[in-house]
């Protein structure tokens, strides 16, 4: 998900994020680094992930 791109977001990107963001938990992570880690792997935008907040 590029920046400026304009996309409907399915139920199942929602769950795929959710999973991500679940496998983060054990390690502690802060919401920073969480969001970091999902946009430098997998070109999740922090605004989707962001949100929740």
């Amino acid at each position: 998900m590029s920046g400026g791109e304009v996309r409907n977001i399915s139920p199942d990107d929602i769950q795929m994020v959710q999973n991500l963001i679940e496998q983060c938990l054990p390690y502690y992570m802060t919401l920073k680094q969480v969001v970091d880690i999902l946009y430098q792997q997998e070109k999740i935008e922090p605004s989707f992930t962001e949100l929740g907040v």
